[in-house]
């Protein structure tokens, strides 16, 4: 960037951003002030603020008219946030309002921001009304007591926002309202005293807006890519929090729900004349089919899938499938981690948490060999190549540490993880795989660190000397190798 380019950006940029802060603070220290000194009574503060904000609002349109576009913006914002200040003291400072009053003004300021984004084509304002949009609730304070209005709120909301991104081309605002659903979901309907087919619903009514992204887009071919993707990425998500709520107590109404969502997209494929939908609908298929087995039918089942999808989308050139393939190893690997890390075995290798955790390993190796088949290999491809293994590898030795910690002694595990980094090691000098050899070389690290920090420590007297000779011989196996290796280079 050239001096003037720089000095343009400071100049008519960030310090714009930093005035418009400086005086959205400067507003909020000046209420403080009022109400400790009695300056002005409570209500005429509230108007004051009001049609303060008001005012920033229509003179910004007055600027946005003589093509200051990035100026009134930022003008625009702060009349908002002036707004929203002053309706926030209304009711939590001063108690002149009931709180559904607020609420209502508030969202009727999100409402004008979005729609003086659509008339200007501002992505900046939508993105303000989106953010002041999912923040109302917690302003108002009103989330108690209030969970399916919320959750309507926030699924209209949620339609809104897409809508404005689809009409002006906003490329953000759809991600951004699945951030803000995401981040609803975690902080409130997650631990609402509602149950669980209700929490469910409320999820479903959450997500849904996204699915019907997908299906507008997919029509009108705006945008089809970005808001297919965040489809995708909302059904996911709605999947594992459903697999959470419901299972296993609710195994009927999860497969139902399943179901009715594979049902909308395959509506969804035969409306817009596309395949991509079909897709997302067999995974819905899928998992309504799978709701009702256990834990380890269901993590073997969906990482089959997901290598078949895998490889028919390699062998297709269809990036979607291969991303459909990569997608459910995605949900089998997080499902299968929060579901079996902790779980108890019975017995050794036959049981629940090894063959879950081994499916997941076979599927993470299966999926990067389809995404390695030439001449049908990509850069995406080859960018997925690492993580896949590192998921493999990391997947395995969990399946084999947890059986080694569970029936056998604790210095098993320290000699597992020495034979595992030595074949790490190995197989990296063999291939010329860097990633491979420092993968080993962290393990030996742990390994190492393991028999010092708790091994000799803890165990028994023959244990502690047989975890420490068999690291210890590792150690010197490995360095060994390094050794060979720079002779034969030199």
């Amino acid at each position: 960037m050239d001096t003037q380019k720089l000095e343009q950006l400071v100049g008519a940029k960030a310090l714009h951003l930093a005035g418009l802060v400086m005086v959205f603070f400067g507003s909020g220290f000046f209420l403080k002030v009022a109400f400790d000194h009695n300056w002005i009574a409570p209500p005429e503060r509230v108007a004051l603020g009001l049609v303060a904000g008001a005012a920033l609002v229509a003179y910004a349109q007055f600027l946005a008219k003589r093509g200051t576009t990035f100026f009134s913006d930022g003008i625009t914002a702060l009349g908002a946030a002036i707004v929203f200040l002053s309706l926030w003291a209304a009711n939590a400072l001063f108690g002149l309002v009931p709180a559904g009053t607020v609420f209502g003004g508030m969202a009727a300021t999100s409402a004008s921001l979005a729609a003086l984004g659509w008339r200007h084509r501002s992505e900046r304002l939508g993105v303000f009304a989106a953010v002041a949009g999912y923040a109302t609730p917690i302003l108002v304070g009103s989330t108690a007591g209030n969970d399916w209005t919320l959750a309507g709120y926030l699924a209209l909301l949620s339609c809104g926002t897409i809508a404005l991104g689809l009409l002006i081309d906003a490329k953000s605002l759809a991600p951004l309202a699945l951030a803000g659903s995401l981040a609803w979901t975690g902080v409130h309907f997650l631990n609402v005293a509602q149950p669980p087919v209700a929490v469910a619903a409320m999820l479903a009514m959450l997500y849904a807006p996204f699915a019907l992204a997908g299906w507008v887009a997919e029509g009108t071919r705006k945008g089809a890519t970005l808001h297919l993707s965040v489809s995708v990425m909302a059904s996911i998500i709605f999947a594992i929090f459903a697999f959470g709520v419901l299972r296993p107590e609710h195994r009927t109404d999860l497969g139902i729900g399943f179901a009715i969502a594979g049902i909308a997209y395959v509506a969804a494929a035969i409306f817009t004349r596309s395949i991509r939908p079909g897709y997302v609908a067999a995974g819905f298929l899928a998992l309504a089919a799978l709701s009702a087995l256990d834990s380890a039918a269901l993590a073997t089942a969906l990482a089959a899938e997901a290598v078949a999808c895998a490889f028919a989308g390699a062998i297709l050139r269809d990036a979607v499938l291969r991303g459909f393939g990569v997608a459910l190893l995605g949900l089998d690997a997080v499902w299968t981690g929060v579901s079996e890390s902790f779980a108890h075995a019975a017995s050794a290798f036959w049981n629940e948490r090894f063959v879950s955790l081994a499916a997941v390993t076979a599927a993470s190796f299966g999926v990067n060999a389809a995404l390695a088949l030439q001449p049908f290999r990509t850069k995406d491809d080859e960018a997925l190549s690492r993580p896949l293994r590192l998921a493999a590898h990391a997947f395995g030795l969990a399946a084999l540490t947890l059986e080694a910690h569970d029936f056998t002694s604790a210095s098993a595990v320290s000699i597992l993880w020495a034979v595992y980094a030595a074949a790490l090691v190995v197989a990296g000098l063999r291939k010329r795989d860097v990633m491979l050899r420092w993968e080993g070389l962290a393990l030996i690290v742990a390994a190492g660190v393991k028999v010092l920090c708790f091994d000799l420590a803890s165990l028994p007297f023959e244990y502690r000397v047989l975890s420490g000779l068999a690291v210890g011989v590792v150690l010197i196996v490995v360095s060994w190798l390094y050794q060979r290796r720079a002779q034969e280079a030199v």
